[in-house]
């Protein structure tokens, strides 16, 4: 009895350390490929070979262990030191990795002329990174399961599959602690060196039992006296039957992978989280197989036979996903909608979405949790050798590796998801038919030819009756909830990378990836989408603002719109497009004739790779980078947002080159893009924020950026055609849109209590999923240059005003450069004030100017009534009035303004309070700081600050002037007096850091 308890808490023992090894061994293989991608890409073959080297080490490791596993005499002992290793290497990784890309970056990769001798530096040097802690990580299991074996003789398929389950369980957690808290926490850097301590506290923890007395190891060339493994060998034929059926069963789970992940990417969206999500789904299901066959195992008279049933049956089950992954669709709308937008409501869309990959995957996968005990076992009961558990585990592995390759580079661009599951679920069926038909040839007839026959007919079957609908695919349901079935589908394939569509909708259509759309173009010639607005303007700032435009690159095809623009400048001598899926460059083809240029001009050329992974293996120097990627929140993206990346992308440019970033203000908080901004400031000597609709277009470079535009574009025909289709008249218009410079907005930047977003400390990859669920957005941004005192303008120096006429202009087309017809009606406004009492006719433009009119006449019909009530709207209507000219005319043509507000001041007989704050707002528009200072203080008083509108224009002016006279204490003493929460006045955010 005291044996079987000792052998008990012993099997506990070790089954709590395989845990914790199963643990910090996926967290490895997620933190080793972020490292391994900031270097070599994210691009198919990049990912695929990332792959190759981690589960190419864990084969070959489980080999090795096969190999000398018959030689040593205390696995355990030898399982301790190689989980000390993996561990003590983890703990030096980061660092080693540093001065391996600094060292690259630097001296070797400047020195190589080509193209080859890069990507083979790359590529055999990042597999020198990680692939002998691959190799130590693929022995564990085979190092632990014989180290068990050889102590606990009885049930040994008992013993493996209660491993193999704990070990994925261990994965399975793994998996979703490092992606949902330890990488967000502690950065990739803590979190590798998280499992490195584990993997030490594993290996402590094992020797504690590897030299008990009371559950001696037994070796193996002891264990053929046991009539347990008194069976012959086995035929060499035989042995290589089953390690082939553990190589194509490993081949076709992960080509089930590859697909369910494309699958589940439709409907949950392709974020980081999303991936975590699924990968923790696969292996849930392995250790559930695992955990349910570990009391059976040992009893089966014919393993074989269930084998093949579980083999046959997982195929089914995994082509039958095929016949519910439309519904998928409909429950994740449900979802959508069902839940709040909140945080609660964010943890319960994980919770469902898990649900989901559960659902899709869980069946099969419990099917392939059980075949690789099922075959251990059997192999192992017949040869008495606790080598082959490294065997079948090396097989098992370079499987994956085999499916892995086919799914990504072969199946899913020629099959597309349909043909890639039915080829799976094919194989796997066809492995369980090549065992029964191997195994007994010359017996159960009847049985052979029945799961023959339901195997082809249920392959046939699927590929006539299953149809997949693109509409439904591509609807990005997981963003809003909707599903569109009305649009007509343009084109439709799954790329290696993503699943690229094009829809048409009325008159435009929509280039999507993975659902999310990512471009439109109206298909009229004579309208423009408010997405063309931005792809447009991408092109048209930095051709205006740049020196030298003669070499340009740019980071995302797109719909090729921008690209389009930018040769539309004949002074363009060459544009590099770096697009990471190809079926990107073939989509869009299809977008019409204002993007032919792009596939054209030989002047073009798009190239397929990942961005990082073509700049640092090319030399070439551009006058333009822009880049233009997806948005953030997909997995990959994040990191060409990223202060590495800025550091790397300077290497590129030429000395006066401008690098142009876009980025989206909808579905992000304010938060994350001050870590974005951080990210650009501490790589960039200057840069300049322009608003484009919901976007910002940022301009870098390492030199100072002028504030006007250095080149006429509207020389240029083409160009000035289609910036005068978004109702801009001249170049200088550009400058109008202007958020502000590093000058200005460095400071609020760092009033927020975020990190810069890094590679190694990923806040965007982690936080912009958050964002894209909540709804929320950075409009803030897009207000603090619109503010009724010019504070950026003021903090910048900036005398730039653009003349436009006051009349005669179109406004509709102004979705994007709204500051052009704020400047318009602000010279509106002044013009009728000029007109008033003279002959002059005041409404030149019947729309404008009589909206505009009714600012000046509500303050003279007000003041002009003798009742109270009417003078108690005359300050609100001055209010008014100033908003819309006071940021936006110079001080000189301010000055009929002001004269208009004192006259109706008068006679409207407003109180002291109001007088005080418009003689104050025109000292500070005159830059009369001292005196406003002064007078500002009056109005602030002495006591906490009162957080009303008109407080807050007394307050933000009173701290600008103080800014521009150098009376920090000032600010100090102003600040101590509010009490109130300031997060969301942009303004005072930033003149509070100073």
């Amino acid at each position: 009895m005291k044996q079987i308890n000792t052998k008990m808490l012993t099997i506990l023992g070790l089954a709590g350390i395989f845990l914790l090894s199963g643990f910090a061994g996926l967290i490895y293989e997620s933190i080793w490929t972020h490292y391994l991608k900031l270097f070599i890409g994210h691009a198919a073959y990049a990912q695929t070979l990332v792959l190759i080297i981690y589960m190419g080490g864990m084969a070959g490791g489980s080999w090795l262990a096969s190999i000398f596993s018959k030689r040593l005499k205390n696995l355990l002992f030898y399982y301790a030191i190689t989980e000390a290793l993996i561990g003590i290497t983890a703990l030096f990784f980061h660092g080693i990795f540093v001065q391996y890309l600094d060292y690259s970056y630097k001296v070797v990769l400047p020195a190589l002329n080509s193209t080859f001798l890069t990507s083979l530096y790359k590529w055999s040097t990042a597999s020198l990174l990680i692939l002998p802690q691959s190799i130590l990580l693929g022995a564990t299991f085979p190092l632990m399961s014989g180290g068990v074996l050889r102590r606990i003789r009885e049930n040994p398929g008992y013993t493996i599959s209660v491993l193999y389950f704990i070990n994925s369980l261990g994965a399975a957690i793994g998996v979703l602690f490092s992606g949902f808290y330890l990488i967000e926490y502690a950065g990739l850097p803590g979190t590798i060196r998280w499992a490195g301590t584990i993997d030490i506290i594993v290996a402590l923890l094992t020797l504690f039992f590897c030299f008990r007395k009371d559950v001696p190891e037994i070796n193996t060339k002891d264990t053929r006296k046991n009539p347990m493994h008194a069976n012959p060998a086995l035929p060499v034929k035989t042995l290589s039957v089953l390690y082939l059926s553990c190589f194509l069963t490993a081949a076709a789970s992960f080509i089930y992978e590859i697909g369910w992940v494309r699958m589940l990417s439709l409907v949950l969206g392709s974020s980081t989280h999303a991936f975590e999500l699924m990968l923790s789904a696969f292996i849930f299901g392995l250790a559930i197989g695992g955990f349910w066959i570990r009391k059976k195992v040992d009893r089966f008279k014919e393993p074989m036979i269930v084998f093949t049933i579980i083999q046959i049956v997982m195929g089914i089950l995994a082509i039958s996903t095929l016949f519910i992954y439309s519904n998928l669709f409909y429950f994740m709308r449900d979802i959508i909608l069902a839940l709040g937008k909140t945080f609660e409501g964010y943890f319960l869309f994980n919770v469902f979405s898990h649900l989901l990959c559960l659902i899709i995957m869980l069946p099969a996968t419990v099917c392939a949790g059980m075949t690789l005990p099922i075959l251990t076992h059997y192999l192992y009961k017949q040869t008495a050798d606790d080598s082959v558990i490294g065997k079948v585990y090396s097989f098992n592995t370079f499987g994956s590796i085999f499916g892995v390759i086919t799914a990504t580079h072969l199946l899913m661009p020629y099959t597309g998801l349909k043909g890639l599951l039915i080829i799976g679920g094919a194989l796997d069926m066809g492995v369980g038919l090549l065992i029964i038909w191997y195994f007994y040839l010359n017996q159960q007839y009847f049985t052979r030819l029945a799961l023959s026959i339901i195997s082809i007919v249920i392959v046939l079957f699927s590929i006539l009756v299953v149809k997949l609908d693109p509409l439904l695919l591509s609807s990005g349901v997981y963003r809003s909830g909707v599903i569109d079935l009305e649009r007509k589908t343009m084109y439709y394939k799954d790329g290696k990378t993503s699943t690229v569509s094009i829809h048409s909708l009325q008159s435009s259509c929509h280039l999507s990836n993975n659902g999310k759309p990512d471009a439109s173009i109206s298909t009229d010639t004579n309208m423009i989408t408010v997405d063309e607005q931005t792809q447009i303007l991408l092109a048209a700032y930095p051709l205006a603002f740049a020196k030298n435009v003669s070499n340009i690159g740019m980071i995302g095809l797109g719909s090729g719109m921008t690209g389009a623009v930018i040769l539309a400048d004949d002074s363009v001598k060459a544009l590099d497009i770096i697009e990471i899926e190809p079926f990107v460059k073939e989509a869009a083809q299809l977008m019409g004739p204002k993007v032919s240029r792009v596939f054209n001009d030989n002047r073009a050329n798009i190239i397929i790779d990942d961005a990082k992974a073509y700049f640092s293996g090319h030399r070439k120097k551009y006058d333009i980078i822009i880049s233009e990627p997806s948005n953030p929140w997909v997995s990959g993206v994040a990191g060409l947002f990223s202060k590495e990346f800025f550091h790397l992308i300077q290497n590129y440019l030429t000395d006066d080159g401008i690098m142009v970033q876009w980025f989206h203000l909808y579905e992000m908080a304010p938060t994350i893009a001050a870590s974005i901004f951080k990210a650009l400031d501490s790589e960039f000597y200057d840069y300049r924020v322009y608003f484009v609709a919901s976007d910002l277009i940022i301009l870098a470079s390492k030199k100072e950026i002028p504030a006007t535009p250095v080149h006429d574009i509207f020389k240029q025909s083409k160009l000035a055609r289609d910036l005068k289709m978004l109702g801009i008249e001249n170049s200088t218009e550009l400058a109008l849109n202007m958020m502000g410079s590093k000058s200005s907005l460095t400071k609020l930047f760092d009033s927020y209590d975020i990190i810069p977003n890094s590679d190694y400390y990923p806040v965007l990859d982690n936080k912009a999923v958050l964002s894209r669920y909540l709804g929320t957005r950075a409009d803030q941004f897009m207000e603090i240059g619109d503010y009724v005192l010019p504070i950026i303008k003021t903090l910048e120096n900036d005398t730039h005003y653009t003349e436009i006429q006051p009349y005669g202009r179109d406004l509709r087309p102004l979705f994007s450069v709204k500051r052009i017809a704020s400047l318009y009606r602000a010279k509106q406004a002044l013009f009728y004030i000029n007109a008033l009492g003279t002959d002059r006719e005041p409404f030149a433009d019947s729309v404008v100017a009589r909206s505009t009119s009714i600012y000046v006449a509500k303050i003279r019909m007000a003041a002009n009534d003798n009742s109270a009530s009417a003078h108690a709207q005359v300050p609100r209507y001055i209010l008014d009035l100033l908003e819309i000219t006071l940021p936006y005319l110079t001080a000189e043509e301010m000055k009929p303004v002001w004269d208009f507000v004192e006259k109706y001041m008068d006679k409207g007989n407003i109180k002291k309070e109001s007088r005080e704050l418009f003689t104050f707002m025109r000292l500070f528009n005159e830059c009369r700081f001292a005196d406003a200072i002064e007078l500002g203080k009056k109005i602030l008083g002495k006591g906490d600050i009162d957080p009303s509108p008109s407080m807050r224009i007394a307050l933000n002016g009173t701290l600008c002037a103080m800014v521009k006279q150098n009376d920090f204490a000032g600010i100090n003493e102003i600040k101590r007096k509010i009490r109130f929460d300031y997060s969301s006045d942009l303004n005072l955010r930033l003149l509070l850091q100073f």
